[in-house]
């Protein structure tokens, strides 16, 4: 068996591919070089820069898994996947309390305005009254998606005694019960919450979920967060509720547009980036030592155990289904990838 492996895994991931295939680490490879030799591999493991399109699918002709080092598959057509019989694995569990951390980092930070604070600081401003902040206790905060992160991270407000209430169509009573939250409809959610995060993965129904209509509906000095997929909220559209006092603040881990990551300097613009009141991280959910390392090994371990026919854990689609099957399935492939996602 072959991999290869586009991006940065731990080493520990690697160590565990080499004891079980034959691995080749090439994390510089350009577009052109991976079309060309991916007909040779097995398997190939990407994080979220390489794009795994319906040419590159074609040209894998021995490619039986594709393995995603992270949550989110929107750089992967799932769907040419599944008509070549290819499985799609990912880990979404590998980032769950380092993507909950930051979100409620970035949360304590628009309240307090604590970065715009610090940079103030750096150029000798020290006027306490500019900074003053709101506090979360006794606050209400909406958590839209209720999935493994979010619910962690409703979990958690819960000890800063925020009355906690959640949006999740998808999601069984049972689970709401579970971690002492409020079931609300999405317009509830928008009309009471002094806080708002999302927790959703990207797909035809979540994209720009958050637009005008909806920041109409929300309470006048809301603060939102979003450390889950840029392009679930209209950007143009918050842009615009901040202007307008409706947002009061918000903290960004994702934009629908991202810089390069791996780029020291760089010429990027987005206007929400040059409002005082927003708070941007590049793209930080899963950055931590230990989210790395747990990613690592467990795509190591998914791919491994894919490629020997075993069970796995964290398949993202269906393969191997005839194409006229595949047209009747497909309207409930995205419902599947987003329970996958959570």
């Amino acid at each position: 068996m072959r991999i290869i492996v586009t991006e940065k895994i731990s080493e520990n991931g690697i160590e565990y591919l080499k004891k079980h295939a034959d691995v080749d680490v090439k994390t510089n490879i350009s577009r052109d070089e991976l079309l060309e030799i991916i007909k040779d591999y097995d398997a190939i493991i990407v994080r979220s820069a390489t794009k795994v399109d319906r040419e590159l699918i074609e040209k894998g002709e021995r490619l039986k898994v594709i393995g995603r080092a992270g949550n989110g598959v929107d750089n992967i057509d799932v769907s040419s996947a599944t008509e070549k019989g290819i499985l799609v694995v990912n880990t979404p569990a590998g980032n769950t309390v380092a993507a909950a951390e930051l979100t409620i980092g970035l949360m304590l930070a628009i309240a307090r305005n604590i970065p715009q604070a610090y940079h103030a600081g750096l150029n000798g401003d020290f006027r306490r009254d500019k900074f003053k902040g709101v506090e979360l206790n006794g606050k209400t905060v909406g958590v839209i998606g209720l999935g493994r992160i979010g619910s962690l991270v409703a979990s958690r407000l819960a000890a800063f005694n925020m009355r906690v209430i959640a949006y999740d169509p998808y999601m069984p009573d049972e689970r709401f019960e579970k971690y002492g939250v409020e079931k609300v409809t999405l317009d509830e959610l928008l009309q009471q919450s002094d806080f708002i995060t999302i927790h959703l993965p990207k797909t035809e129904e979540t994209k720009k979920m958050l637009s005008e209509k909806e920041f109409k509906k929300m309470k006048k000095g809301v603060r939102i967060v979003n450390a889950a997929r840029g392009g679930i909220i209209d950007e143009k559209a918050l842009y615009n509720a901040i202007k307008e006092g409706i947002v009061a603040a918000a903290g960004l881990d994702v934009l629908e547009v991202e810089p390069k990551y791996n780029v020291e300097r760089q010429d990027f613009n987005n206007p929400l980036l040059e409002l005082p009141n927003v708070v941007f991280t590049p793209h930080l959910g899963a950055s931590t030592y230990e989210a790395q390392e747990n990613i690592g090994i467990s795509i190591a371990q998914e791919v491994i155990s894919a490629l020997n026919g075993n069970l796995y854990g964290n398949i993202v689609n269906l393969p191997g289904v005839k194409s006229d099957e595949f047209s009747q399935l497909k309207p409930y492939m995205k419902l599947a990838e987003a329970m996958g996602a959570l």
